[in-house]
Order: C-alpha cells, then structure tokens, then sequence
C-alpha cells in the first residue's frame, strides 16, 4: 500500500518521496509517507518537508509558502478518493480526513514541515 501511494505522490510535482523509516534525503523539497493508525482504522501521513523561508509570498496581506499550494491543492487531488488494489486484490480507497498541522519548528536538517492524515478502506464501504 505504501509503494502504490509514494508511486501515486511520484505523478505530482515533488519526485523526492520516501516511505517512514528511511534515510533522511539530501534534497529539499521531500516528502514522507508514514502508515499508521487512526480513529478510522488505517491510516498514512504525509509530511512534507520544505526549506525554511523557501520561496514564501504575500497575497492580500497573507503570507503563503508552496507548502500551502501543495498541502491544500496538489495533495488532495493526487490522494483524494483516489482507488488502488492491495497485495490480495481488494479494492481500497484513499479517504481525506481533512486534518492538515502547521508548519513546524526546524527539523535538525533544517526543513519544516507540514502534514496532512488520510485513512484507508476497504470497498466497499
């Protein structure tokens, strides 16, 4: 499920993806795709790590990064409803519970980072 969901994120616009656990990449932007469990069974967060102070823009008095582009714009429409077969050929489809963090403090390799959680079903559901 983890590889189908890093191959899916690979289509966006950010290439460097990796799954929870890995070697912490060289290059900035990246993100990391971690399962784990939630309220609604399983889950996977996406945490998208950025350099500080990168590209960041005012718009009507408000401070935006392409870490809110991404977060609230590209994510969704890559994972969003979105249905892939699992090891065993059932269905599953990406739900997003629209839980989305602020941006962290620096990370020790000096990125921020945001995060947003989706859960995964089983169809049908």
């Amino acid at each position: 499920m983890i590889a189908e969901i890093i191959t899916r994120l690979k289509t966006g616009s950010i290439k460097n993806i990796i799954p929870f656990g890995s070697a912490t990449p060289s290059t900035v932007p990246y993100i990391v795709v971690k399962p784990e469990t939630n309220n609604k069974g399983r889950g996977v967060r996406i945490i998208l790590h950025y350099k500080q102070g990168a590209n960041m823009y005012v718009s009507g008095g408000v401070t935006y990064t392409p870490m809110d582009d991404y977060m609230y714009n590209e994510l969704p429409s890559l994972l969003s409803e979105w249905t892939l077969a699992n090891n065993h050929g059932e269905s599953m489809t990406v739900h997003d519970t629209r839980e989305i963090t602020d941006i962290t403090a620096v990370s020790d390799d000096n990125t921020i980072a945001m995060e947003r959680l989706f859960y995964i079903s089983l169809l049908p559901y």
